[in-house]
C-alpha cells in the first residue's frame, strides 16, 4: 500500500503568514519622513556593519 502526500490549505497558516507580511508591506509603503537619512547621521561606531568576527 502506497501513501501519497497531500498538500492542503490551512486557514491558520494563511492567517499567520498574513500577520507576518501585512505589517511589513504597510511599513515599506508608509515609512516616516526622514527615515532614509537616519543612517547618514548615525554614529558609525555603533553600526553593526563595522562588527567583524575574527
Amino acid at each position: 500500500m502506497t501513501t501519497t502526500m497531500q498538500f492542503g490549505f490551512s486557514i491558520p497558516s494563511a492567517v499567520f503568514l498574513a500577520m507576518l507580511f501585512v505589517p511589513n508591506i504597510m511599513w515599506a509603503r508608509h515609512q516616516p519622513e526622514g527615515y532614509a537619512e537616519i543612517p547618514k547621521i548615525e554614529n558609525p561606531a555603533a553600526s553593526p556593519a563595522r562588527l567583524q568576527w575574527r
